[in-house]
């Protein structure tokens, strides 16, 4: 017993291809350009993300720009305020109101009017649900009052030059840039257990210096198969866009790299790399790497002209607490 999927050539009336109903939401408001109104909370509505039982991150908006707050309730993550811009409709960046005015980016990926992914510098993943604040769960920040906010084209100017890239950058990238940060130190490659976010799958993301991509999923239990989910060459647009391409057909991930100061679960200290994917089959779903050796237990042999998707997985490296 089951049941079949199936598409009909001709779409029925108000039917959109799966691969258009897949792309991001686009902004249906007007708003100024490099603050994206898609983010902007109503006074009665919050951003708010789960991040373990009882645990809760809520994000505020102002529609003036003047001025944002991200608080985690019970969860080891620091209140941020500041006033706020965004880039090409792909990071949100914090500027702080206080202190050494240092700027926090989050990497986001709005994928409909009430859903959210986004990752910011340090790693942490969240997925975002657009509420009422009577709704969300744990505190609701109050939003800081800034008497003189700086004017957008001051917080521009601060803008490394690698990161501020034109539209028509955006349409027509250079695919022979490449953030170094993204290229693993010599004899590692980029790995995630996918155990430590309740799953049960592997991954390997390698990205080597000369170009070379490649994405794998493993699976961890029973079945010693390893599969290709996108190889190719790979390049990257204002150091927060990852872009795999192969034969005309591309794979597009947004991306974070930090360093984790501290050991957690399946996750070592050292440095990572997070990613939202902006494939039709997982849209704005995130993953954290770590670095771990590059041999043979991660990287298994290729038939004769590495045609094959499919290969014998052996041995697993382990990755921490003997698992």
């Amino acid at each position: 017993m089951g049941f079949r999927i199936a598409h009909s050539s001709n779409l029925l009336q108000g039917m959109q291809t799966p691969c258009e109903a897949a792309n991001p939401t686009a902004a249906s408001c007007s708003s100024v350009k490099n603050r994206d109104c898609r983010l902007i909370t109503n006074d009665d509505k919050v951003w708010s993300a789960e991040i373990g039982t009882g645990f809760y991150a809520n994000l505020i908006i102002t529609q003036t720009g003047a001025a944002l707050t991200l608080s985690a309730n019970g969860f080891a993550f620091t209140q941020l305020s500041g006033e706020w811009y965004s880039l090409n409709n792909r990071s949100l960046n914090l500027v702080s109101t206080t202190g050494a005015k240092t700027t926090q980016t989050f990497a986001y990926y709005v994928f409909s009017e009430t859903e959210m992914s986004m990752i910011g510098d340090d790693g942490l993943p969240l997925r975002f649900y657009k509420k009422l604040k009577t709704e969300a769960g744990g505190t609701i920040p109050g939003v800081p009052n800034i008497t003189n906010p700086t004017p957008l084209t001051q917080l521009l100017s601060s803008v490394p030059s690698a990161r501020m890239v034109t539209d028509a950058q955006v349409a027509n990238p250079d695919k022979t840039t490449r953030d170094s940060r993204l290229v693993p130190a010599e004899g590692k490659t980029w790995f995630m257990d996918g155990r430590c976010c309740g799953g049960n799958h592997k991954y390997r993301f390698h990205l080597s210096a000369n170009g070379d991509a490649e994405f794998v999923v493993m699976d961890y239990d029973n079945t010693l198969k390893e599969n290709i989910l996108a190889k190719g060459k790979w390049f990257t647009v204002g150091n927060i866009a990852l872009h795999i391409e192969l034969d005309g057909k591309y794979y597009n991930y947004l991306y974070t790299v930090g360093n984790r100061t501290d050991a957690r679960d399946y996750m070592p200290a050292g440095p990572i790399f997070t990613h939202l994917s902006f494939q039709s089959y997982e849209r704005g779903d995130m993953r954290t790497f770590s670095t771990l050796d590059f041999d043979s237990n991660v990287k298994r042999d290729r038939g004769p002209s590495g045609e094959n998707p499919v290969y014998p997985a052996g041995d697993y490296q382990i990755n921490s607490g003997g698992n």
